[in-house]
């Protein structure tokens, strides 16, 4: 008798996928960020996120009264390119006094503080998660599955682990094998070392091959940080956060940092080394999965990335794969099946949360 080959499977997880374990979603992380203790203590902080609430508010988007927060971050670059442009009009320079150009630059630097907290918010959230009805999801999984994620939280790793499976996050450098693990934002465990450098209690996952002319006497450009760090990835959430406890973000020179591309539409995947290594290496089980299963992300305008990219993949196929399955109990929303169909083409839709689909049994629409 032969064997009936296995059908090939992608997992594409986003945020709401986590929510089940006690993860914020994005309308969440924008309160939690809006309220890091140097922001709460900010009165010219606060006075611009009224002021930017209400102009958003007058656009009349009545579905969304809470802006996610990349919808945040992308509506304040917007608003600090409007401050820099009207420096133009001003009659005296950059540096005298209240000018459009240091508010833009105030905004900015609000926007740091607040990527900078991310961190903090993510590890003390995932501290208290319970992850037990996400069980049952893992347990179906084979190690010739590919995730595909857009969280940083570790919930993955660790159920993964719990449920006896190998796993990697497709570094060459990694010893592990089995499942794989592809963080495309980055995660709360990895860290931007400067090369060269190691701590205690991390594992180095990727450094750029340097074939130019260094050894020659080059020094390459400050804002390349391909060439000046390393993707380390702690051992643990503890042994991260430890090293988080030291970094402060104003450190001079190249201090070691988080590994998250940021928030916003339009993230900064380039100084995220490594970044290159795990969106080639989802291309292959895109363009080769007969099922694809797309759990917990919504394919908003506000991942512009992933959409051209993954729509960008499948159209090198010879056939759509036999089967996307959106599990999203807002699929059937106004607009947001169309956001799938617009990605993927036709789609299985299940209206379900994650923990509510019983993995044991054939995925069928519903």
């Amino acid at each position: 008798m032969t064997d009936v080959p296995k059908s090939k499977r992608v997992f594409i997880l986003g945020a709401g996928f986590s929510k089940a374990a006690g993860m914020p979603l994005a309308v969440d992380l924008t309160e939690e960020l809006l309220n890091l203790e140097f922001n709460r203590e900010d009165e010219q902080f606060q006075d611009w996120v009224r002021d930017i609430g209400q102009r958003l508010a007058a656009l009349g988007d009545e579905d969304s009264p809470v802006l996610n927060v990349e919808q945040l971050f992308e509506f304040a670059r917007l608003d600090r390119e409007i401050w820099c442009m009207r420096q133009q009009l001003c009659q005296v320079g950059r540096g005298y006094g209240d000018t459009p150009s240091n508010r833009a630059q105030e905004i900015g630097h609000w926007l740091k503080y607040m990527e900078d907290g991310l961190f903090d918010v993510l590890a003390k959230r995932q501290q208290s998660a319970d992850f037990t009805t996400l069980l049952p999801f893992f347990a179906q999984l084979r190690t010739d599955d590919t995730i595909v994620t857009f969280y940083y939280d570790t919930i993955a790793e660790i159920c993964i682990a719990e449920a006896g499976l190998a796993w990697w996050h497709g570094f060459e450098d990694e010893k592990a094998r089995g499942l794989t693990v592809l963080k495309l934002h980055g995660s709360v465990d990895w860290w931007l070392v400067p090369r060269g450098r190691a701590f205690r209690g991390m594992e180095r996952l990727f450094v750029k091959v340097d074939t130019n002319a260094r050894d020659h006497g080059h020094t390459p450009d400050s804002k390349e940080d391909e060439y000046w760090y390393e993707l380390h990835r702690a051992s643990d959430l503890a042994c991260a956060s430890r090293r988080y406890d030291e970094y402060t973000g104003i450190s001079i020179g190249f201090p070691a940092r988080p590994g998250l591309a940021g928030l916003g539409a339009h993230k900064p995947l380039h100084s995220l080394p490594g970044s290159a290594v795990v969106w080639s290496r989802a291309d292959l089980p895109l363009r080769s999965a007969d099922e694809v299963y797309v759990i917990g992300w919504s394919a908003s305008p506000f991942d512009s990335m992933a959409r051209f990219h993954f729509r960008s993949v499948l159209m090198m196929r010879d056939a759509a794969p036999a089967r996307v399955v959106v599990v999203d109990p807002n699929v059937n929303n106004c607009g947001n099946k169309k956001n799938f169909e617009s990605v993927f083409g036709d789609i299985q839709a299940q209206a379900k949360k994650v923990e509510d689909v019983d993995w044991k049994a054939p995925r069928s629409t519903s």
